[in-house]
């Protein structure tokens, strides 16, 4: 989907003349590899230009473990599919730079008209402050409660359309944003409670 999603873009018109991909709460990075090198070939592909400039900026809280995610994105530490199999860097395809910002992605991290794409696997979940309703309790988090506790679903509910809202001011016009993220079944499993 994200590929096809790349293909249909528009040729950006104005501004920096690299094509930018965001990867919010990018974690170690080890996570998004894979695909930011496929999107990679993908922007390279749609324009016929093998050495399209490409940014990748890495976003994740000011206590992010960093050192890793350099490891990563330039190679020094190696990533393997399920099949054992070394999964490529972007880096490793040349042209292909990055930057970082501790800033949250709960605010504008980027300046605005600057992204062509971002990505969030799995970090949308931690809120922007912890109203504390379940402190003392033997839930874990709002998905073991049966009925979901207020404050938390408030907060997540402001946090969300502030990350929206951010992103929009980052986003060029065209440009997408991808957010996969934790969830309960109908059936009532999530990570960590199945059967």
């Amino acid at each position: 989907q994200i590929l096809s999603q790349i293909d249909a873009q528009r040729k950006r018109t104005a501004g920096s003349s690299a094509y930018h991909i965001a990867d919010y709460g990018t974690a170690d990075a080890g996570t998004s590899l894979g695909l930011l090198t496929k999107m990679v070939q993908g922007v390279r592909s749609k324009l016929a230009d093998d050495d399209k400039e490409v940014v990748i900026h890495y976003e994740d809280q000011l206590t992010n473990e960093w050192q890793s995610v350099f490891n990563h994105f330039l190679g020094n530490k190696r990533v393997q599919d399920a099949y054992g199999n070394d999964v490529p860097t972007p880096f490793g395809l040349g042209n292909v730079f990055s930057e970082a910002s501790g800033v949250g992605f709960h605010e504008q991290c980027y300046p605005s008209n600057s992204i062509d794409y971002g990505v969030s696997f799995t970090a949308m979940h931690w809120l922007s402050a912890f109203p504390g309703s379940l402190r003392g309790k033997k839930s874990m988090h709002a998905a073991q409660c049966e009925t979901r506790p207020t404050p938390e679903k408030d907060q997540a509910a402001d946090d969300w359309l502030a990350i929206l809202k951010a992103r929009s001011k980052e986003l060029v016009s065209g440009g997408q944003f991808c957010c996969v993220n934790f969830c309960v079944s109908k059936e009532g499993y999530f990570l960590g409670q199945t059967d």
